[in-house]
């Protein structure tokens, strides 16, 4: 009878952390409209103008395509109001379950104090659980892909893990689809579209994640994957013939001109005042002053990209936007004294406690699994996209790809060097 209501009290404290985790994110803040982002359509009226084919046939810009159709019928129904509702749903629930995935092996630690491997774990464990929620308070300003990528990537990574020896780490209602084939296909499959309409560069992601479905020999993740790229494949076509470019990109040569000071390189205008297929193009010619600049002038190419304060940006991102911060913000100003503040916050109760946990466990899995380094590499990959991409005046945004899939390998990897047992019921 005890066993039970501790148990009950346990899942309750997770389902309640993971609720509060996902409405520090969602509900709190004001989210970018999918359909105008990067300017795509300015106003709910320009974009209800537009038909469903000329959605599918002329959107190239980074955006979720497949929401703006759903966009479109809702705002037809009930304006902007049932807009924003179904952004606040789906950011949530999308949190909500990044968050129950994370936060689950860490409350069991915290839950059973008795099994620890090392003395500094449970400290470091209840500074993660305090930081993950503010830090996606403050970086949740952007649009549904910051929330829909991160989970998506746990998703996938999690059911790789099942066939892992970190499976015991995994919340049991990821444990329920364990070696069923047909329902680990299917949320695969969905798992990998959204992965890859959510990010330019997820295809990059999920070429890794198939390397490690083939290593592990898992055909119903293999079948998923496949499928996955199968249902966005007409996404890709088309971005072929409209710009030339099968990557769902988000124009990487105006993008690229934010690094690197490249002669002849020029902004190529408003996305709403010129058809996204100009910019695409104008965009092209920047991408090959930029390689031609790189290749003729590496060293300068260097220097750009290893700009401090270009790095300090990427690393330590702006928490007050849309302000953003040219030189170091004045420690002794309100403003300038709180993002310090908040700065030193998430080294000592977010990047350490991760460092911490990878550091300490991560090396010795991956020497014994080749799975896990394919693993390893697609959740980490978004970091060097992010750093090497623009000029970081969004990295809080950015980071969430990668933060929180990196939080959730943290978290499983410390779950086994805590050594709690892999099944027992909470």
């Amino acid at each position: 009878m005890q066993e039970m209501l501790n148990a009950m009290g346990f899942r309750s404290r997770w389902i309640a952390y993971s609720a509060f985790f996902a409405v520090s994110g969602s509900l709190l803040k004001h989210h970018t409209p999918n359909f105008g982002w990067c300017g795509l359509y300015p106003t709910l009226d320009r974009f209800l103008a537009v038909s469903h084919g000329e959605i599918f046939r002329g959107t190239f810009a980074s955006v979720m395509r497949p929401s703006l159709h759903v966009e479109k019928i809702l705002g037809h129904s009930c304006g902007m109001g049932c807009v924003n509702t179904y952004y606040y749903l789906v950011y949530g629930l999308a949190l909500f379950f990044a968050a129950l995935a994370i936060s689950w092996p860490l409350m069991r630690i915290l839950d059973q104090p008795d099994h620890a491997s090392h003395p500094g774990i449970r400290k470091a464990v209840a500074y993660l659980l305090v930081a993950l929620p503010i830090y996606v308070h403050v970086f949740s300003y952007g649009s549904i892909v910051d929330a829909i990528y991160p989970a998506a990537s746990i998703g996938i990574v999690a059911l790789l893990l099942l066939r892992t020896k970190l499976k015991g780490a995994l919340p049991q209602f990821i444990c329920l689809i364990d070696g069923r084939f047909w329902p680990q296909c299917f949320v695969v499959a969905f798992l990998i579209f959204l992965l890859d309409m959510s990010r330019p560069y997820a295809i990059y992601v999920i070429l890794l994640l198939f390397g490690a479905a083939v290593f592990q020999k898992s055909r119903p993740l293999i079948l998923g994957i496949l499928i996955g790229i199968i249902l966005a494949f007409p996404y890709h076509i088309n971005q072929f013939r409209g710009i030339g470019s099968p990557v769902l990109t988000n124009y990487t040569g105006c993008n690229l001109m934010e690094v690197f000071r490249a002669p002849g390189v020029r902004f190529p205008g408003a996305m709403s005042e010129i058809p996204q297929a100009e910019i695409a193009r104008r965009c092209d010619e920047n991408s090959a002053l930029i390689k031609a600049y790189v290749r003729s002038q590496p060293l300068s190419a260097l220097v750009d990209l290893i700009r401090p304060l270009r790095l300090v940006r990427s690393v330590f991102p702006a928490p007050f936007t849309p302000w953003q911060y040219k030189t170091a913000p004045d420690f002794f100003s309100l403003e300038g004294g709180l993002q310090w503040a908040l700065w030193v916050a998430f080294i000592v109760f977010l990047y350490v406690p991760i460092v911490f946990f990878l550091g300490k466990v991560l090396p010795k899995l991956l020497a014994t699994n080749v799975v896990l380094v394919f693993v390893s590499l697609a959740v980490f990959a978004p970091v060097t996209f992010s750093i090497v991409a623009n000029a970081a005046e969004e990295a809080g945004r950015v980071g969430l790809s990668f933060v929180l899939p990196i939080s959730f390998l943290a978290s499983v990897a410390v779950f086994r060097e805590y050594r709690l047992p892999c099944h027992g019921r909470l």
